[in-house]
């Protein structure tokens, strides 16, 4: 004896499976989507404490205000700034010592005594 299996059985079925795909392919998206945004907060929030707690600016004069302006107003775009300008120098290797003056040639005499 042949077992016919409704049509709409095999429909719903595989309709499922797609649905339960797609969902998971959204959520791994959006999982990314948010770990991304996540770090771009904390890496500007990061550059906002920084100039707060910095003394010394390259730019010099009232530096601090307006980099604290900029920060605020135009967010993740002028941290990648900020960190370009003032902080890739020092912020990782406080204790660094100097570099020669020649150029950052090391092993040569500096040209300045």
């Amino acid at each position: 004896m042949i077992n016919f299996v409704p049509l709409a059985a095999i429909e719903s079925s595989s309709a499922s499976s797609v649905g339960t795909a797609a969902t998971l392919i959204f959520l791994a998206f959006f999982l990314v989507i948010a770990i991304f945004w996540l770090a771009t907060m904390l890496f500007w929030v990061w550059t906002i404490i920084d100039c707060i707690k910095r003394n010394e600016f390259k730019l010099g004069g009232q530096s601090k205000a307006i980099w604290l302006v900029v920060l605020i107003v135009f967010g993740v775009l002028a941290s990648i700034a900020y960190y370009l300008i003032e902080m890739r120098d020092n912020s990782w290797y406080p204790n660094r010592p100097n570099l020669p003056s020649n150029g950052g040639q090391i092993g040569q005499k500096p040209l300045r005594p």
